[in-house]
């Protein structure tokens, strides 16, 4: 999921997100890949009751709870080990995935690109709506 917008639209991001996972009857869990947006994510209300953790999660075994939904924040940020460890957990315990991308890491390096190399669905953000760009 991408888009640009600062501090401000992530959050706006990541809020829409946990609403409509919600919706689906999931819980959720926020992983912010560094120190600021993780401070930037509990500013915001609409978050105060959602557990925001860390990427150290990632690094030191996180534990996933079947049917949930985990929210990565800025995922770009992310190396490829940690992107790599949260997808195999996911898809072993049927959790739900999705991984902002703020735009500000780009190349052959990340994570994220690899993924869309490798087919992974993308979205560009445009406010409740996702619009896709799905990879065949």
């Amino acid at each position: 999921m991408s888009g640009q917008g600062g501090a401000a639209g992530q959050r706006e991001r990541v809020a829409e997100l946990v609403m409509m996972a919600r919706e689906q009857g999931r819980e959720v869990q926020i992983i912010a890949a560094d120190r600021r947006s993780q401070m930037n994510l509990k500013q915001d209300e609409r978050l105060s009751g959602e557990l925001i953790t860390g990427r150290r999660q990632l690094q030191e075994g996180m534990a996933f709870t079947p049917g949930n939904t985990v929210i990565v924040d800025r995922g770009e940020k992310l190396s490829l080990k940690e992107t790599l460890t949260l997808l195999d957990g996911a898809a072993r315990h049927n959790v739900q995935v999705l991984i902002t991308d703020s735009g500000q890491r780009t190349g052959t390096g990340s994570a994220l690109m690899a993924m869309k190399d490798a087919g992974v669905n993308t979205y560009r953000w445009q406010g409740r709506t996702a619009a896709g760009h799905h990879h065949q």
